[in-house]
């Protein structure tokens, strides 16, 4: 059997079994099941395309064979398909009048990400969002039945209800986040991996050149006025949809955050204390949202930032 379909196979049972951890409903299964991505993507982005379908079909009978059909649909709707999607597109790529390679955009993946997010959101509130209060009130209901599970005898049932209403209000446009991100962390931690032994198909692309195209700013201003200006249904789904396109330009800030690095020399301690920060401050974060946003038009990595040297790699 050739050594890539066994690596394949492996990556394929591996994952499957990872996604199956949250079954155990525990800290440490949720942890493995959010890695469950890792050897599907360190196997498309070292093999190709054909041996990840074959890890991803593998994957998708484990997971369907042991937690059930419905399970084996939201590992494909939610891990599988979408990833197969991304590495086809990482994968792209056309030779350079200078007769170098010039791969497809990171900047363009990090959009289509959050399109796949955006596409998900609206297929949930279709399937689900059809009772008398719509999605918002299938997900108040969702979080009030878990914190009624989890608080002690004796809570306040309308404090609960209450506290869920607020959740509901942005649950859809966090958990989107929370996908977008688990998928760039998992995608990342597999390229740097391969990177690491030299079995890379495509090269790392530096985050400091990360570039959107122009679409996710027009689904972002289009969210945010149908947010304003519709009720109801609408209005709710909008502004879910505004906090994801808001993502991609979170890690256009993250571009302009590491080119200005380049001109530091301590640039790794430097990174370091911003990741840190930034992972206990949300306002950080927004922050950085909002630099990738105006970017285009500040041009502060034009100004202000630089390259890295060879040395730097």
């Amino acid at each position: 059997m050739p050594r890539s379909v066994l690596l394949a196979l492996a990556g394929g049972v591996a994952s499957g079994l990872l996604y199956l951890a949250i079954i155990a409903g525990t800290m440490g299964g949720m942890l493995f099941a959010y890695l469950s991505q890792v050897p599907l993507f360190l196997v498309g982005l070292s093999l190709g395309l054909s041996p990840v379908a074959t890890a991803a079909a593998l994957a998708t009978l484990i997971v369907a064979g042991v937690g059930g059909v419905y399970s084996g649909l939201v590992f494909v709707a939610t891990c599988a398909g979408p990833l197969f999607i991304l590495v086809r597109q990482a994968l792209l790529n056309r030779p350079a009048p200078d007769g170098s390679v010039v791969w497809y955009p990171t900047g363009h993946l990090v959009a289509m990400l959050a399109g796949m997010a955006a596409i998900g959101m609206v297929a949930v509130a279709l399937l689900f969002g059809g009772g008398e209060e719509g999605l918002r009130g299938s997900v108040r209901d969702g979080l009030s039945r878990v914190l009624e599970a989890m608080m002690p005898p004796g809570q306040d049932a309308a404090d609960r209800i209450a506290f869920a209403d607020g959740v509901a209000a942005i649950f859809p446009g966090l958990a989107g986040v929370s996908w977008m991100l688990m998928m760039a962390v998992n995608g990342s931690l597999a390229q740097g991996v391969l990177s690491g032994f030299g079995r890379t198909i495509r090269p790392s692309p530096p985050l400091a050149e990360l570039v959107l195209p122009s679409w996710p700013y027009y689904a972002l201003g289009a969210s945010l006025l149908f947010a304003i200006v519709a009720g109801g249904a609408v209005g709710y789904i909008a502004g879910n949809l505004a906090i994801v396109f808001a993502v991609p330009f979170f890690f256009q800030g993250l571009g302009v955050v590491h080119a200005l690095a380049n001109r530091v020399s301590a640039r790794t301690l430097s990174l370091s204390i911003f990741y840190l920060v930034l992972i206990v401050s949300g306002w950080l974060a927004l922050v950085v949202a909002v630099a990738g946003l105006m970017e285009p038009f500040v041009k502060l990595r034009l100004r202000y930032g630089r390259p890295r040297g060879p040395e730097e790699e």
